[in-house]
């Protein structure tokens, strides 16, 4: 089994990257991750652990959403581990 920790802070203009968004984009992802795993049943499948961040009013700062991003990712392994 190959396993993958990601903890990721993106800089953008809020109007425009938000966390909704990026939760979106990580629902589509996860959905692909899974009909690889599905369609290679057994053969190497691949788990990623990941939390995300945007900057906000709530996070303003970069070790605010790096922080935040890093909880996130840990949330994320240990829901992976207690499935695997």
């Amino acid at each position: 089994m190959l396993r993958a920790s990601i903890s990721v802070v993106l800089i953008a203009e809020p109007s425009i990257v938000t966390n909704e968004t990026i939760g979106l984009v990580c629902t589509k992802f996860e959905k692909a991750l899974h009909s690889y795993n599905t369609a290679n049943a057994g053969q190497f499948p691949i788990h990623i652990a990941y939390g995300y961040c945007a900057l906000t009013d709530e996070f303003s700062t970069l070790q605010d959403a790096f922080n935040e991003a890093d909880r996130l990712m840990y949330i994320c392994k240990k829901r992976l581990k207690e499935i695997s």
